[in-house]
């Protein structure tokens, strides 16, 4: 269920001092729409709507490259450039010089989105949420976990590298109570250094004495004086190097 709560509004051309915002339920990823999909058709195996799913984005994926603009049940994909030029004559470069003497250049190719009114129509009419007081907005909330490839579902390993994403997330690493907590029969392992720290993200190394197992993972981070605590998330780690 999709949450809305009210947010102070910190811009000075406001027109109110309270802004609305919405935080997802979680994420959905690839193989679980896949095995959604699968799950509600008895004639459907998982594998057939692996293949068609798959076959699917290669045409899409095709279609693009060759400059068409593709047309799907929930909206539009299309290809765009932005940059600016010094003069009529320039090149367009949108990747990055592997030579560092060549200039670095605003030229970047995006993927641009235009959803279908009768489908966002369709997603307002079952829309199902919540509304919470200002009071709550500051929860942290993990919406999933990676491994040093983005990979998700997976293994970890001691010592190395996970990924953390999701809102409200931004620790003190300085302060012993707060941080990323691994924890398992009574038994709780701290993250002992961080690569990244954001709202929205926090990168860091797992202990590299931390045994293997299954593990809860929690954030704990403090909002004035008050310790909050997000919800757990299951990981698996295996041995160190």
């Amino acid at each position: 269920m999709l949450t809305l709560y009210l947010r102070e509004n910190p811009f000075s051309n406001r027109k109110k001092p309270y802004a609305w915002h919405a935080q997802s339920e979680g994420r959905i990823t690839h193989d679980k729409l896949i095995d959604a999909v699968a799950n509600a058709n008895t004639t459907v195996t998982k594998a057939d709507v692996l293949a068609v799913i798959t076959e699917y984005e290669r045409q899409v994926t095709r279609a693009l490259q060759e400059g068409f603009s593709v047309e799907s049940f929930f909206g539009t994909l299309s290809v765009g450039a932005t940059g600016s030029a010094e003069k009529e004559g320039e090149r367009f470069t949108p990747d990055r010089p592997k030579d560092r003497r060549t200039p670095q250049r605003d030229h970047k190719i995006t993927l641009n989105f235009k959803v279908k009114p009768s489908f966002l129509q369709q997603v307002k009419d079952g829309l199902r949420y919540k509304t919470e007081r200002l009071k709550g907005i500051c929860e942290p909330r993990i919406n999933f976990v990676a491994d040093s490839g983005m990979e998700q579902d997976t293994t970890f390993r001691a010592g190395g590298i996970i990924h953390i994403r999701g809102q409200f997330l931004k620790i003190d690493p300085n302060d012993e109570e707060q941080g990323v907590f691994l924890e398992a029969s009574g038994k709780s392992y701290k993250l002992p250094r961080y690569v990244r720290c954001t709202r929205c993200s926090i990168d860091g190394l797992l202990p590299d004495n931390i045994p293997a197992g299954d593990y809860n993972l929690k954030i704990r981070s403090k909002k004035g004086n008050a310790l909050h605590t997000s919800n757990a998330v299951h990981v698996s780690v295996a041995g160190g190097k």
